[in-house]
């Protein structure tokens, strides 16, 4: 990773990154010559330019590629089968989302909050994680704007 500086444990575990990579390896090992690979034997490994000799691994195993499975299934399904408008809400449109959420959306034209996505060099990994995302995400229905189709 190019970050500035090492990101915490806690926060690579959350991403999604963590649990799909080893997943997919393991998936698709079947196809490779030197295949089919067991769980037990995929790492995920973060290596930070920044930091080599802090490099933070992630083992894995049959339990937690299930728990995987499980879990991307679900997604799949909620993106599949949603209801564009109730289930993927926007964000609140407030000064703080625009800055920790929208500056950075590809798609924050849709919602007339910018043209273009924010640098993410500008990003400040840390300073997002610290912040309650339960709070910033909160919102009710009055406060979204109906698009125009």
């Amino acid at each position: 990773m190019t970050n500035k500086r090492v990101t915490r444990r806690s926060n690579l575990q959350q991403r999604m990154q963590t649990l799909v990579y080893p997943y997919v390896l393991v998936e698709a090992s079947a196809g490779l010559p030197w295949g089919p690979l067991a769980p037990e034997q995929v790492e995920m490994r973060y290596w930070f330019t920044a930091a080599p000799a802090e490099a933070v691994s992630f083992g894995y195993n049959s339990e937690r590629h299930a728990a995987n499975r499980a879990r991307l299934e679900q997604l799949l399904n909620e993106i599949l089968n949603g209801d564009r408008e109730r289930d993927f809400p926007k964000v609140a449109d407030t000064e703080e989302n625009r800055k920790r959420f929208c500056g950075y959306c590809i798609y924050r034209s849709r919602c007339d909050r910018g043209i273009a996505a924010g640098d993410l060099d500008e990003y400040d990994e840390e300073e997002f994680a610290e912040e309650d995302l339960e709070r910033a995400l909160e919102f009710s229905l009055e406060e979204i704007q109906e698009l125009a189709f």
